[in-house]
């Protein structure tokens, strides 16, 4: 067993730094390499049953990563269906909600399926359907609702808005497996990793420019302190001394100055920066 550095980071992370959803050729990438450790988890009977932004892996050679194994179910023969109530509520398969209360309706690796789905309309929309709604009206919503859908459909192809619909079909006997997703156009052809190397560029510079901010703000910090502690030292220091004030009172005083100052050039500096 070893762990592997995914020096890229989480998706979700990237999309909130950056402030934006993915493009849809990003999307089609990402999906088709999670499809691709979906189909290898699944042949050897493991359910992932947490899929999700924050837990799908960038390295920085733009290779996709899937994460958290911490509620996975591992299988002992093939047809064989589980029924935990387990995951996270907004990106749950309405048969995983059913289970809570119907311990005779099991399911299988075709929950990954819908998460898979769910995922990627956070992908587009930076996050979850339904996410303004507690975790508990959602899993009401999954039960009873329409299957969700991108909240401008017109905004995205033909072929993504297809495949979602596939992912996100509630009854999970005519649903799709991942093996025959793999054959949609919206993925098929998804192997080029250029759009996902132009994300990771990008969120880069962002970290780069955010820390040359803060590097910015830290100079100026350190160049206001010394021209308050000038100021102190060759104006306001002989006139205290003048007032024949207690060594203890002098330092009391100096140091009430310096904090002072201090607060003051860290608000106004935080301030210029934006």
């Amino acid at each position: 067993m070893f762990i592997e550095y995914c020096d890229g980071g989480a998706l979700d992370s990237i999309i909130v730094d950056l402030g934006k959803g993915l493009t849809e050729k990003q999307i089609a990438y990402v999906a088709r390499q999670m499809m691709d450790g979906l189909l290898y988890l699944h042949r050897n009977r493991v359910i992932h049953r947490d899929l999700k932004a924050g837990n799908v892996l960038l390295t920085l050679q733009g290779d996709v990563k899937l994460a958290d194994f911490g509620v996975s179910a591992k299988l002992k023969e093939d047809n064989q269906k589980r029924d935990t109530f387990i995951g996270t509520p907004y990106w749950m398969a309405p048969e995983v909600v059913a289970c809570e209360t119907f311990r005779d309706e099991p399911y299988d690796a075709k929950v990954d399926v819908w998460s898979l789905g769910v995922t990627m309309i956070e992908f587009a929309q930076m996050e979850p359907p339904f996410h303004e709604m507690t975790p508990m009206r959602v899993l009401l919503k999954i039960q009873k609702s329409d299957p969700p859908r991108l909240d401008h459909p017109a905004r995205w192809s033909k072929d993504f808005n297809d495949f979602l619909k596939l992912c996100l079909v509630k009854d999970p006997n005519k649903r799709p497996n991942v093996e025959e997703l793999l054959k949609h156009p919206f993925v098929r052809h998804a192997v080029d990793k250029k759009p996902v190397l132009d994300l990771l560029a990008e969120f880069k510079a962002e970290i780069i420019n955010e820390e040359e901010m803060d590097l910015d703000e830290e100079v100026r910090i350190d160049h206001s302190f010394q021209v308050f502690n000038r100021l102190f030292t060759f104006t306001i220091q002989p006139f205290l001394r003048r007032l024949n004030l207690t060594q203890t009172n002098f330092h009391t005083f100096r140091r009430n100055f310096s904090g002072h100052c201090l607060h003051f050039v860290s608000t106004h500096a935080t301030v210029a920066a934006r």
